[in-house]
């Protein structure tokens, strides 16, 4: 594409440079009016508005599907259920919240060396029972060990290439 002539009008909305519009005219030199120009940034103005009120509906939309989510696990958490169903209950809003495919919920053992599975969502059954089988140890499995330690959460998104992983 030829540019001959262009116009750039910032976007901004409360204070904030979002991005720009872009005019572009090919062929023949175009010398933009002020007339031009003035219903151009109005234009911007109004682009720039729609994309902050767009962006505070996603965010208030985010924020209430995490709203939901922790009111449901907060009920599953406060009704009298067992702990396995209370957990698979958690397990499946927090699949839900987060897209996952499937969520398995543990707990340590007394002596804090290996996590049992209480509960899944979406586990399919041959790795259920491999996990019924298989306590997963908290030391010598770095990933864990490192959430084990910190108390905080620990993620990747090469699981299959990092070293963390225990296979």
């Amino acid at each position: 594409l030829k540019v001959r002539s262009m116009l750039i009008i910032p976007l901004v909305s409360g204070g904030r440079l979002m991005g720009a519009l872009a005019v572009h005219t090919p062929g023949q030199r175009h010398e933009f009016t002020p007339k031009e120009v003035a219903l151009a940034r109005g234009i911007a103005a109004h682009a720039a508005v729609a994309i902050d009120k767009a962006g505070l509906f996603q965010q208030t939309q985010t924020r209430l599907r995490e709203t939901e989510t922790l009111l449901t696990i907060s009920q599953a958490v406060s009704s009298t259920l067992e702990t396995t169903e209370t957990m698979r209950r958690v397990a499946r809003e927090t699949a839900r919240a987060l897209g996952a495919d499937m969520v398995g919920a543990y707990l340590a053992d007394p002596g804090q060396e290996a996590l049992h599975p209480i509960a899944g969502y979406r586990v399919p059954r041959e790795l259920y029972d491999k996990f019924l089988r298989f306590p997963i140890p908290i030391k010598g499995h770095s990933a864990m060990e490192e959430a084990w330690r910190t108390r905080q959460p620990l993620w990747t998104d090469e699981a299959p290439r990092d070293a963390r992983v225990h296979r």
